[in-house]
């Protein structure tokens, strides 16, 4: 995770942190919404479509993809999204475990280089 000369030290791992953190919060919005009797697919769809630029901007394609899916599916049939949305769910984990696994390995080079 090389930094951009003009960047801040630390700017990409904030940048990974807020993704994760915005992340897991949207996911957990989204299943609150996924287990209301009457779903509100307006605001499910805001919420994914956040997920989405979110995913976009950090580089997790996959989850993007997943993102998509899980819009396609949900406005078809709201009401068996539970399933899709613990798919979604897991790529997330997936990416972030990827992500902190980078952050951690940076981080023992950084202790162990030049000075």
């Amino acid at each position: 995770m090389e930094e951009d000369g003009g960047a801040p030290p630390g700017f990409v791992a904030e940048a990974v942190n807020l993704f994760i953190r915005e992340a897991d919060r949207i996911l957990a919005e989204l299943a609150g919404l996924m287990k209301q009797p009457v779903v509100d697919v307006d605001k499910a769809d805001a919420l994914v479509r956040q997920l989405k630029g979110s995913c976009i901007s950090i580089g997790a394609k996959k989850l993007s993809v997943s993102c998509t899916h899980f819009r396609q599916f949900y406005k078809e049939k709201p009401k068996g999204c539970l399933f899709v949305l613990t798919l979604l769910r897991n790529e997330f984990y997936d990416v972030r475990n990827k992500f902190q696994t980078m952050m951690h390995l940076e981080q023992q080079i950084a202790a162990y280089g030049p000075k």
